[in-house]
């Protein structure tokens, strides 16, 4: 992974300033190591919680976990939802609530 050009970080910035939602944009491969943090500087000492499929947790869930963790973060267990069936469907969030 090479670091995005000049064009590209300005490109990023603008779109963040735009952003309703989205506050924070971490491009790194290590990135989930850094949840902790980037957890703190958006919601404080809010108790956070990794909500994933079995797939997304196996891949990265975990180290956001322990990230958060490692952070001191107050943390729930987390939510990890079976793979299969899962798909971007307002019914998934209704569950999860």
């Amino acid at each position: 992974m090479t670091a995005p050009s000049q064009t590209e970080n300005q490109l990023l910035t603008a779109a963040l300033h735009s952003a309703r939602d989205t506050e924070l944009l971490l491009l790194d491969r290590s990135a989930r190591f850094q949840a902790g943090d980037a957890f703190a500087k958006l919601f404080g000492s809010a108790e956070a919680i990794v909500i994933a499929d079995e797939n997304t947790f196996q891949a990265a869930g975990r180290d956001v976990h322990d990230a958060l963790r490692r952070a001191a973060q107050a943390t729930c267990d987390p939510l990890v939802l079976p793979a299969a069936g899962l798909y971007a469907e307002y019914s998934f969030v209704e569950q999860v609530l």
